[in-house]
């Protein structure tokens, strides 16, 4: 989550400290695991504060996934998540898929509703 701001640009970049028990997948992730549950604290900036808990994480399959970057063999994974910041909740499911040894290469995010509100993937990936 930290380097989705740290990756900008100097005067774009972002003051911030995330602590909690963040998302773990094992290695060996097949279809029909359940994840743990996780919860993340961001404090940005001059304090304002964001609160996540991601819960019911279970891994649905392992297919291909084609992104601008390429065709990956991916986990899909899907989650809850709550979001808490300035007492307000809100409550979206995700789904993404996971290669393993690259990370997600795209993601879903849908409303309370099952409606798609965002989606992202990955673009490129640069050697080593």
């Amino acid at each position: 989550m930290k380097q989705m701001f740290l990756g900008r640009p100097k005067d774009l970049q972002v003051d911030m400290d995330i602590t909690g028990m963040p998302m773990k997948l094992p290695g060996d992730i097949k279809p029909g695991w359940v994840l743990r549950n996780a919860d993340v604290t961001m404090t940005m900036g001059r304090g304002t504060m964001k609160m996540m808990t991601m819960t019911e994480g279970k891994c649905l399959a392992i297919e291909d996934v084609k992104v601008l970057a390429g065709t990956f063999n991916s986990h899909k994974i899907t989650q809850i998540v709550a979001c808490t910041e300035m007492n307000i909740i809100t409550t979206t499911r995700i789904v993404s898929w996971y290669a393993l040894g690259i990370g997600i290469v795209k993601n879903e995010t849908y409303n309370d509703k099952d409606k798609l509100q965002g989606s992202m993937e990955l673009i490129e990936l640069k050697g080593n």
